[in-house]
């Protein structure tokens, strides 16, 4: 998903979020999500830190 709560107001983002992990923990699937939101990326179990399009940091969201 490419920014897909890039527009949106807080709770929706939220919901849009916990709906695409839910999706992804159902079908049992990777789900690789594209976001600026610190708050969308720490419910992820890993994280890729991009800057002028090089990987600076590898990460697990506490």
């Amino acid at each position: 998903a490419d920014e897909p709560t890039g527009n949106l107001d807080p709770a929706t983002a939220q919901t849009v979020g916990d709906l695409l992990l839910k999706l992804a923990g159902q079908l049992q699937t990777a789900l690789l999500c594209v976001t600026h939101s610190d708050n969308l990326a720490s419910a992820f179990t890993r994280t890729i830190i991009l800057k002028a399009g090089r990987i600076i940091d590898l990460a697990r969201p506490k």
